[in-house]
């Protein structure tokens, strides 16, 4: 699991980096970033980053983090985060790059 952080102690994205790809090289392929029965569709990591808050839900699978961090790779480390419509229609779900790709399994979410 990553570690867990809160909405007033919110981590950077530098660490949130950091701790996916140590979750990535360790999880199994259908582990969740956190305790995904207690917690499943609930925030487990805030993240700091552009003057914004967001969050990783507790059931984030390894397979979006892996694809996550292959974008964010593939982009030179500087992956630009926007904002689409979630499945009910709420503006606050983060997609990536240029072509506002989103990650199925990656629930990573604008405050």
């Amino acid at each position: 699991m990553l570690p867990r952080s809160t909405r007033s102690k919110s981590i950077t994205l530098g660490d949130f980096h950091a701790d996916l790809a140590e979750f990535a090289a360790r999880a199994e392929q259908h582990a969740t970033v956190g305790d995904a029965e207690t917690f499943g569709g609930k925030p487990w990591v805030w993240i700091e980053h552009a003057g914004r808050r967001s969050y990783l839900n507790a059931d984030t699978t390894a397979d979006a983090v892996d694809v996550y961090l292959g974008l964010r790779d593939a982009a030179g480390g500087e992956l630009d985060w926007s904002v689409v419509p979630n499945r009910a229609g709420r503006m606050n779900k983060v997609a990536f790059g240029p072509d506002q790709l989103v990650i199925p399994g990656f629930y990573l979410y604008f405050d």
